[in-house]
This record gives C-alpha cells, sequence and structure tokens, in this order.
C-alpha cells in the first residue's frame, strides 16, 4: 500500500463526511428528520454481515467490491442519523450526556469504517 492510497482515501473521506454533516445540519435547520433510516440502516448492516460472511466462500473482487460499497452506503447513512442525534440533544446538562458521548463515539466509528473501506476501494480499483 503506497501513501498515495492512503492520501486519497483521507482525502475521499474528508470531503464525503464534511459534505454530508453540512447537509444534515442544513436539513435539520429546515426541520427534516432522518430517524426513520435507522431501520432501513440496521438492515444494511444485516446485508453488509450476510455478504461478508458469503465472502469467505467466494472471496473474488466482484463480493468483496459490493460488500465494501453497500458498507460505505450504510455508514454514510449513520453518519446523517448520528449527526442529527448530538444535534438534539443540544448540550443540556443532565444525565443524557452519557448518551453524547456514545453517539460521538458511533459517529467516530462511523467515519472510521468509512475511511477503512474507502481505502479497500481505492486499494482494489487504482493500485
Amino acid at each position: 500500500m503506497t501513501g498515495k492510497v492512503v492520501l486519497a482515501a483521507v482525502i475521499s473521506t474528508v470531503i464525503t463526511v464534511s459534505l454530508l454533516i453540512k447537509f444534515t445540519l442544513w436539513s435539520s435547520k429546515k426541520g427534516k428528520d432522518f430517524s426513520f433510516l435507522k431501520q432501513i440502516l440496521f438492515f444494511g448492516l444485516i446485508v453488509v454481515l450476510i455478504a461478508g460472511l458469503a465472502q469467505i466462500k467466494n472471496p473474488g473482487l466482484i463480493p468483496v467490491a459490493v460488500n465494501t460499497w453497500v458498507s460505505i452506503v450504510t455508514f454514510l447513512g449513520y453518519i446523517v442519523c448520528d449527526t442529527q442525534k448530538l444535534l438534539k440533544h443540544g448540550g443540556r446538562g443532565d444525565e443524557e450526556d452519557d448518551e453524547l458521548v456514545g453517539t460521538s463515539l458511533d459517529l467516530h466509528v462511523d467515519i472510521s469504517s468509512i475511511f477503512f473501506r474507502a481505502l479497500k476501494i481505492i486499494q482494489i480499483f487504482f493500485n
């Protein structure tokens, strides 16, 4: 893995996540609610898990690429949900602070997952 591949993954992740967070901020100001996505995204995680298990028997390039793209789309959706959850919290100083920390960690995991999957896609197709 070269430094160019890692740099491309970092840049693509930063740009994508930044735009998505800006979109979520803008949509929240307009009163949009993305909580309906939670069930769809959970289903996406199940699909990613099943596709990952299927890759054990068929580790070809196409199943890996499809699973990686489905993972990226799923975690991008989770970024929208987690960002909106942080916005709804609003910095209230009560016992929901634990939820705020948990949601921040969820957002970190989402961004990390997107980075590693972007790294995989860039390494597969451009290396």
